[in-house]
């Protein structure tokens, strides 16, 4: 969807999802910091595939 934002939980409620074993913590976490990661992934290995 087009110029829709996503709100994103907390940290701490990520964390709380974890603790409680919810599967949404996983998805919600890559939401959050997947794009970020996978930048600094990158730049360091400077491979898409093993960036991934």
């Amino acid at each position: 969807m087009k110029g829709v934002m996503r709100l994103y939980l907390t940290d701490e409620k990520i964390i709380e999802l974890f603790f409680e074993r919810n599967d949404r913590a996983v998805n919600e976490i890559q939401m959050k910091y997947g794009k970020l990661c996978f930048t600094v992934a990158m730049n360091i290995l400077g491979d898409r595939e093993d960036a991934e």
